[in-house]
């Protein structure tokens, strides 16, 4: 082997499914809570810290709830800047009130969605996401995602990205 290939994925957590139990039976009202919040940004602000003093850039994979956070957003943006780490995108941190409003659920992943309900969040982050960086992810990814899902993210992406809404 003549080179050795280090892929260090981080994600702004702002909604972590491990905070609170009651989270993942759907009881919860409001899991991000400031302080939760704040401890999370901390916690992603150190691993990054520790990455770039070692000289390593980054994937940082932005979930749902922190395409919402301003705080996370201009961090995102300023190591994207100035460490050249990529910007990508996760379908995990769904549980967050923007998404609780949009959606009406308290789902905590995109699998448990019937496949035209995992379309439309798909097409929703990732207008998000251009909304907030000016561009499409270059990666994405999820603990699960099922192959029509798959498929449809490959259509997605070799259909034009300028389309999304079409692929509904």
């Amino acid at each position: 082997m003549d080179k050795f290939i280090l892929n260090l994925i981080h994600r702004p957590e702002l909604v972590p499914e491990y905070i609170d139990t009651s989270a993942q039976e759907g009881q919860t009202a409001e899991v991000s809570k400031a302080n939760v919040v704040k401890e999370s940004i901390d916690i992603f602000r150190l691993q990054q810290e520790i990455a770039h003093n070692n000289g390593l850039r980054t994937t940082i994979q932005m979930t749902y709830s922190s395409l919402y956070n301003d705080e996370c957003i201009e961090l995102v943006k300023e190591h994207h800047a100035k460490y050249k780490d990529e910007i990508g995108h996760t379908f995990l941190g769904l549980n967050c009130k923007e998404f609780r409003e949009k959606y009406k659920s308290k789902e905590l992943a995109i699998w448990l969605f019937p496949m035209d309900m995992k379309k439309e969040i798909v097409v929703d982050s990732f207008e998000r996401f251009k909304e907030v960086f000016g561009f499409y992810p270059t990666s994405t990814g999820s603990y699960f995602m099922d192959a029509e899902l798959i498929s449809f993210l490959q259509r997605k992406i070799s259909d034009g990205k300028d389309r999304h809404s079409d692929l509904l």
